[in-house]
């Protein structure tokens, strides 16, 4: 931030003189630019008013250190009213450090900076003031680092297993390391031809393209091999991430190491602090392996390498800090440990137009949300010949005496042999509010039930509940809400253990959506459909929602031009078996097994199984085609 034309002005990172003679923004245009990011706004707007006052208190001086904007100062903001991946305690804004950017300013006064923090920090104590300034803290060693000798050698052997297993010494670069484990993940993905390698792993690594050619490529092999290799080159940041992580993982294994000997002063020093970020890494890692990640194949890519980064680590990350910056042989560094994968994975969650989302009636799959002291899971999976009866008993002594006049199960509930819980949906009354809806329905169920058999997972509810039929055994009851009841329970379609799940039919859909929308689109709007489980389709022009989303089935349907019912396409097979006789989608059959190609690293037997389906189907009608050619 600095003071420039007389106001304070505030700027993102990689300021320059020429951005602040522009101008930045000021308190009246933050409140309108995050108008629709209430929380965003609050943060930035009560930062401006605290700095603001820090400059009041002393204009004289500020005017010395700011010289009409010519020197901006670098802060960093903690606002708990916005929670980013760490949540910090208490409202604070730190100083970093001032920047001299204008032609008339050689150096910063340094005088007159320190003399600003400390007017920053005296404001701070203020009794109106709830923003806590000053200098950006310096650590505190918080024991010796000796106490973790054996700590320390477990990382020179990982460093010198990995230098042992590529052949390399350590008078080799850390550039040479990188290519070389670019070549590794280049023999993986197998299209590269092997006298290419070298130079397309330092292409890939550096990002200079002129390290080789098109021409150079395709006269080594062909032009088909160079598109393929384009192909590559787009998901170059995932690539070389993915390649890179052996060495990762020995420098997350030093913050690890460094972070647990340091006393920390902007967050929280508990290992408790931590436990949210590890528990959400927990619930996506098994979300993607269950399939019940809501994201478009691109995005689930990027959060596979993510989840591959961090790996089965998420327990060393102790203190929910972000890192430390320091410096050595003469230059700034910054350490994170397993921060930066941790909030890489959390950005694909909260952030872009379209997050990735984990679907709620699933986030317990196999009723994993109650267990005793010992970590004793207290409910058990439900044979099918009792769920009918344990649900209309629910029903009767449960919901309806709450309110619920009625529910639909969804998914696989009812249909499988054995369940591990059962999901169903229940209706929002018109004009409720959910949270305030919700937070009545909870009290109600945990009058009738007691507050051990209830719980708030996520969006849902959860209930611990006597199985009818089997004596003194507890299954876990999830409770989705919404708004429609049929077209949830068309939306989150399941199927019995005999038939393909029915998140395919889901991503075939979404993968036709997804033709739907390049159709529709020309060089002057960009048109995409995506549909959202259980939320239903939205259609975007040029990254504008257009229209109210839609949820009935039958139009979803219509949009997507399959000339079919819903009853028709209630499973993956049925779907299936319309598009192989659609003159407009029956080329996408053949196009499914790469979309969901990452569906056969997280969930390889229901993925083939899809697969192989398609294949049959599209086997069966190349057969009848000869048949009918024969006859003819």
């Amino acid at each position: 931030f600095t003071v420039f034309d007389g106001k304070l002005q505030m700027f993102s990172k990689g300021a320059s003189w020429k951005r602040v003679q522009k101008g930045g923004l000021t308190s009246q245009e933050i409140d309108a630019k995050y108008a629709d990011r209430p929380t965003v706004r609050d943060a930035y707007v009560q930062s401006m008013k605290a700095i603001q006052q820090a400059i009041n208190a002393d204009p004289t001086n500020a005017e010395r250190l700011l010289q009409g904007g010519q020197v901006v100062i670098e802060t960093s903001i903690q606002m708990p009213g916005n929670p980013n991946t760490i949540v910090y305690d208490s409202p604070s804004i730190q100083f970093i450090q001032a920047v001299p950017l204008g032609p008339d300013v050689g150096e910063v006064d340094q005088a007159a900076y320190q003399r600003f923090i400390s007017t920053a920090e005296r404001v701070s104590q203020e009794t109106d003031q709830d923003v806590q300034m000053g200098l950006v803290p310096y650590l505190k060693l918080q024991r010796s680092m000796s106490n973790d000798d054996q700590f320390a050698s477990t990382i020179k052997q990982e460093l010198d297993g990995l230098l042992s297993k590529t052949g390399l010494s350590k008078s080799n670069t850390i550039g040479d390391l990188a290519v070389h484990l670019l070549e590794k993940q280049l023999n993986q993905l197998d299209t590269v031809p092997p006298a290419l390698k070298k130079k397309a792993s330092l292409r890939l690594g550096t990002g200079n393209r002129s390290v080789l050619s098109k021409k150079e490529y395709v006269s080594k092999s062909s032009l088909e091999a160079w598109k393929d290799f384009q192909a590559i080159e787009k998901r170059r940041s995932d690539i070389v991430a993915e390649a890179l992580i052996p060495l990762e993982k020995i420098i997350q294994m030093m913050g690890v190491y460094a972070f647990r000997n340091l006393e920390f002063a902007i967050a929280s020093n508990t290992h408790e602090s931590g436990e949210e970020l590890r528990q959400f890494v927990g619930n996506v890692k098994s979300a993607f392996e269950q399939s019940r990640l809501i994201s478009d194949p691109k995005m689930q890519e990027k959060i596979r390498v993510t989840l591959a980064r961090i790996g089965d680590r998420e327990s060393m990350f102790e203190k929910a800090v972000e890192g430390i910056v320091f410096q050595w042989r003469g230059k700034t560094r910054k350490l994170t440990g397993l921060f930066t994968p941790i909030n890489k994975l959390r950005g694909f969650f909260a952030y872009g137009a379209s997050p990735a989302k984990i679907q709620e009636s699933r986030l317990h799959e196999g009723g994993n949300a109650f267990r005793d002291s010992s970590g004793q899971q207290l409910t058990v999976p439900i044979p099918q010949k009792f769920v009918k009866s344990t649900l209309d008993h629910f029903a009767q002594e449960v919901l309806q005496p709450s309110g619920v006049p009625n529910y639909v199960p969804i998914g696989s509930t009812g249909k499988k042999d054995l369940a591990g819980d059962l999901d169903i949906a229940i209706p929002i009354p018109p004009d409720e509010d959910i949270k305030a809806y919700k937070a009545k329905l909870l009290s109600s169920i945990k009058n009738i039930v007691g507050s051990p058999s209830i719980k708030k997972v996520g969006a849902n509810l959860a209930v611990a509940y006597p199985i009818i039929g089997m004596p003194h055994e507890l299954v876990q009851i999830d409770l989705m809400f919404a708004k429609d009841l049929p077209s949830t329970a068309w939306l989150m379609m399941g199927q019995s253990s005999d038939k393909v799940k029915g998140v395919y039919r889901n991503l075939l859909l979404s993968l036709i959506a997804k033709r739907v929308g390049d159709a529709m689109s020309s060089s002057e709007e960009r048109v995409k459909l995506s549909i959202a489980y259980p939320a239903g389709m939205t259609i975007k022009k040029n990254n504008k929602i257009a229209g109210e989303k839609i949820t009935n089935p039958s139009d979803i349907l219509k949009t997507l031009q399959i000339d079919a019912s819903p009853v028709e396409v209630e499973s993956f097979e049925d779907l299936v078996q319309v598009l192989k006789k659609s003159p407009i989608h029956k080329s996408a059959l053949p196009e499914f097994s790469n979309y969901i190609g990452w569906a056969l690293r997280s969930d390889p037997d229901n993925a083939q199984q899809a697969i192989d389906y398609i294949t049959t189907v599209l086997s069966e009608t190349f057969r009848q085609f000869v048949h009918q050619v024969l006859r003819g």
